[in-house]
């Protein structure tokens, strides 16, 4: 079709593509970074804390009487060493008639045995009288405890009564605060989402529009399918701008042009390539540059105003530029609808 299109018409088709191609690149970026700023901004459930509990009373422990203590004589272990001692020094005595060395050892062991029943006999004595003491004296403080004890569970159960009912008030102060606390964030969340949806609508719906429109303009085939891309339709625009082409196909044709330039590396034709190479572009492909650099621009000046606007509570107000922005890529839209209905009446 391209070859009963004149100059001027190619040129005009041309310069739609690009246009349309340049929104569609420009608002691909815009977009996700828009969606991004949202999600880093969308508002976080509080935290309500919950009052320390008051400490639980403790009951009080029931008394327990103490044991007697056992305050019986000798150990019988004792009474028997005592006994078979007694016994060995007896016979050493008898054998020796008490008389003599025998005599004397006896004699002497039965005066230590003496010695030691008498003092341990003082000792436990002394022992026996400590243990009464200390029973008694543990018999007393149960006989106390136990006689008030009753008093004691009492006051226990009235102040376990009083920290129920406390623990009741906490409880319920702290939903009360939860249920209000959630109904104001879902009413926060409720109107960001709102927001958010109203951000973003006008960019998808003029994403939408440029897309079907761009898609709809290559449909009439003017462009070969290899050139369908904003790289090589700004370039091959701007060969038509600067007269360096009159028209697509033949060996003076843009795409021949196009391709011979890509073969000596003089233009770059991969998207990604040309972003990493921004500045490498602006002598060969001024008007992609040119392009790129406002699609940057824009995307900063969007991001910005969407940071404005979250971080407010009034309504939605777009700047100037971004304002500006928009009505340009309708206006490409219109343009590209009435460059349609010229290409449909053609064919």
């Amino acid at each position: 079709m391209s070859a009963s299109l004149t100059t001027q018409q190619l040129t005009e088709l041309l310069h739609t593509a690009a246009d349309l191609e340049s929104a569609i690149y420009t608002l691909n970026r815009t977009i996700p970074e828009t969606k991004e700023q949202i999600k880093a901004r969308t508002p976080k459930k509080p935290t309500v804390r919950k009052a320390p509990p008051a400490k639980e009373p403790k009951a009080p422990d029931k008394p327990i009487c103490p044991q007697k203590p056992d305050i019986s004589g000798f150990p019988i272990q004792l009474k028997a060493i005592c006994a078979c001692m007694a016994g060995v020094f007896l016979l050493v005595g008898l054998a020796s008639g008490f008389s003599g060395f025998g005599g004397i050892l006896s004699i002497i062991g039965l005066g230590c045995m003496a010695a030691l029943v008498a003092t341990t006999t003082s000792n436990r004595k002394k022992a026996q009288k400590s243990a009464l003491a200390a029973y008694q004296s543990a018999l007393d403080q149960y006989q106390r405890e136990e006689e008030s004890y009753p008093r004691r569970l009492e006051e226990y159960q009235q102040d376990l009564a009083v920290w129920q009912k406390r623990s009741k008030t906490v409880q319920l102060n702290y939903e009360t605060r939860l249920a209000e606390s959630e109904k104001a964030y879902e009413l926060t969340l409720t109107d960001y989402q709102s927001k958010s949806r109203q951000l973003l609508r006008p960019m998808e719906k003029l994403l939408r529009e440029s897309r079907r429109n761009l898609e709809k303009l290559y449909a009439s085939d003017w462009l070969y399918l290899k050139y369908r891309s904003l790289p090589a339709v700004t370039t091959i625009y701007e060969y038509f701008l600067s007269g360096r082409c009159t028209e697509l196909t033949g060996p003076d044709g843009a795409y021949n042009l196009y391709e011979s330039e890509l073969r000596q590396n003089i233009i770059i034709e991969k998207l990604e390539n040309i972003e990493k190479k921004l500045d490498q572009i602006q002598q060969n492909q001024f008007l992609l540059y040119t392009e790129m650099q406002r699609a940057n621009q824009i995307s900063q000046e969007i991001a910005q105003d969407t940071k404005a606007i979250l971080s407010q509570t009034k309504e939605i107000a777009w700047n100037t530029k971004c304002t500006a922005y928009f009505s340009e890529v309708t206006a490409k839209n219109t343009e590209a609808i009435k460059i349609l209905t010229f290409l449909n009446g053609a064919s």
